[in-house]
């Protein structure tokens, strides 16, 4: 096996390690949707899953400058000789395929849990000002409760 064989058998089995990923990130993603719809939020999951997925994506971020090094060092050789290599090319042209069509989805679910997201931090809001306004409407009852004196305002002075 030749330089530019053990390539792109490098290249092969990084798209299979990047699909993986992708799958895993889908995973997540399913789950984290699982937590938003959720009646009550759990923030320490949310998060949990967030620190999951940004590990994910630096992994894949990594596999992508990878593949990009080792394809640059080959492509010059697939170039020259794609009949030699037309089976592999075609079957990284499949799974690049693939990787393409699974981050799409990825991203697509993204965009919706990102409303979801948005939808909870609202109605969080909402409920954070309605027991503000409640805890001042109850202070101020109790600072003007205590004003009022025991005494009666009008009292009759005859005897």
């Amino acid at each position: 096996m030749g330089i530019t064989e053990s390539y792109i058998t490098i290249l092969d089995e990084s798209l299979d390690k990047k699909i993986e990923l992708l799958e895993a990130l889908n995973a997540l993603n399913v789950q984290q949707t699982e937590l938003l719809d959720r009646e009550k939020f759990d923030e320490e999951g949310f998060h949990g899953l967030n620190e999951k997925k940004a590990e994910l994506i630096d992994k894949l971020n990594a596999m992508d400058d990878g593949f990009q090094l080792i394809y640059d060092k080959v492509k010059g050789e697939l170039d020259g000789n794609r009949d030699r290599y037309a089976e592999q090319i075609k079957t990284l042209q499949g799974k690049i395929s693939r990787i393409m069509e699974k981050s799409n989805h990825l991203m697509a679910e993204e965009q919706r849990n990102k409303e979801r997201i948005k939808n909870k931090f609202t109605a969080r809001r909402k409920e954070i000002s309605s027991v503000k306004k409640n805890s001042r409407y109850a202070a101020n009852y109790y600072k003007t409760m205590n004003k009022v004196t025991s005494e009666p305002v009008f009292m009759d002075k005859k005897k």
